[in-house]
């Protein structure tokens, strides 16, 4: 998953959603900022919903899945 900056309204919906602990919250520049970390990030593979980050965000399009390299 990937946190689009520019959509973000920095709630922490998801950052309290996430079951692996995947979302990294800090502060930057007197602001709130999430970032994913890929390596904890499985995308809820074993919820039935998809990832939970996602469902949880008040904002559509502000998740997004990021594909590598296989």
């Amino acid at each position: 998953m990937c946190i689009r900056e520019e959509l973000c309204e920095r709630c922490g919906a998801c950052w309290a959603e996430c079951p692996r602990g995947a979302i990294e919250r800090r502060e930057e520049g007197g602001q709130e900022r999430y970032r994913v970390t890929p390596a904890l990030c499985d995308l809820c593979r074993t919820e039935a919903r998809g990832p939970r980050c996602r469902a949880a965000c008040p904002v559509v399009g502000c998740l997004v899945e990021v594909r590598g390299p296989t």
